[in-house]
């Protein structure tokens, strides 16, 4: 289980080039994250989605990757909470894959030696709980690899709901047209050729997205409005090199010595 851990290391993110929304990423060494290394993203993950809330009434759904369960002490953070948390099961869907469906023989006569056939599904649990509650559930499960959270300023059922209608049109295998909710999953690779339309529609409403991505090796957020006065106001610095992004003294946001959030743009 977690507990609490200091670092003293800067928390440095990198801008990634992106046609729609804009999209950066937290690095990490892997998933799970070492306690000691992941507080500074814990820390400042909580802050921003805090400062989100408060000037502009976006709201985080937090959801977990199943797939993601097994690595570390994660499914025993999940079990351990679970009652407190009352997750229920939806399933993520890449938007530019091909959609959810059952094995067919070509998966297994396609394979080579060694090789896995591919995952047929990712399930997700949403936390369902109160607000607060919410936020605990990211402080537990942030640096275990399983966190995407949307954030938005409309209902959750409105959420899940737009879900429905943009995912679940292309899914034909009746095994999976089924689930309570369907959720995006983003990498880089596909936020960072997706157009502003895109992306609005991918993400259900939300107004950003984050979500911590083994494919990038990273913490991914990405956001439909414009998040550059809330880094300044987290005591961000922008940098140009030697890569564009922009870096956090972690004693600042430990802290908590921010500016006024802005309260409008």
């Amino acid at each position: 289980m977690p507990t609490e851990a200091t670092s003293s290391a800067d928390l440095v993110m990198r801008t990634i080039s992106s046609a729609g929304w804009e999209c950066y990423v937290l690095g990490v060494p892997d998933f799970p994250v070492r306690e000691q290394d992941i507080a500074p993203a814990r820390t400042f993950v909580a802050k921003l989605c805090k400062a989100l809330q408060n000037s502009l009434k976006l709201v985080p759904e937090i959801f977990l990757q199943y797939t993601q369960l097994e690595l570390g002490d994660a499914a025993a953070r999940l079990s351990a909470h679970g009652r407190e948390w009352m997750p229920n099961v939806g399933l993520g869907v890449w938007p530019d894959r091909a959609a959810p469906c059952m094995y067919q023989p070509d998966d297994f006569l396609s394979l080579g030696i060694g090789e896995r056939p591919r995952r047929i599904m990712y399930q997700l649990f949403h936390v369902t709980a109160d607000i607060e509650t919410r936020y605990r559930a990211l402080q537990v499960m942030l640096g275990t690899g399983a966190v995407t959270a949307l954030l938005t300023s409309e209902s959750r059922d409105l959420l899940i709901s737009r879900g429905r209608e943009v995912f679940l049109p292309n899914i034909t295998d009746v095994s999976f047209i089924s689930f309570d909710y369907y959720i995006p999953l983003l990498e880089t690779g596909t936020i960072g050729v997706a157009t502003k339309s895109q992306m609005d529609v991918w993400c259900c409403g939300a107004s950003v997205y984050i979500r911590e991505s083994p494919e990038d090796r990273g913490i991914v957020i990405t956001s439909g409005i414009p998040l550059q006065p809330f880094l300044q106001a987290l005591g961000g610095e922008l940098r140009t090199a030697p890569e564009r992004g922009w870096c956090f003294p972690y004693s600042h946001l430990k802290s908590g010595g921010a500016q006024a959030y802005p309260e409008s743009f």
